[in-house]
């Protein structure tokens, strides 16, 4: 779906009573999740051409971005 998140987007107006910097990291998550979901669409350029090493590192490097975003959030006061 075109929409993976729904309760972050219909909940986007209260992002920020999590405070600066909660807020900055849930915002980032989401944009570094939704940049990977776009490479795995079959119409993205990755999809019409190919997982290349480089495109494969690319992600995993996002991923592990959003790995750590995540436990940051979770472990958070």
């Amino acid at each position: 779906p075109d929409n993976y998140a729904p309760f972050y987007q219909n909940n986007m107006s209260k992002v920020g009573l999590l405070g600066p910097e909660k807020s900055s990291k849930l915002i980032q998550f989401h944009q570094i999740l939704t940049a990977i979901i776009q490479d795995f669409k079959p119409d993205s350029y990755v999809g019409q051409h190919g997982f290349e090493k480089e495109a494969l590192e690319e992600n995993l490097h996002l991923l592990e971005m959003a790995i750590s975003l995540g436990n940051e959030l979770t472990t958070q006061g």
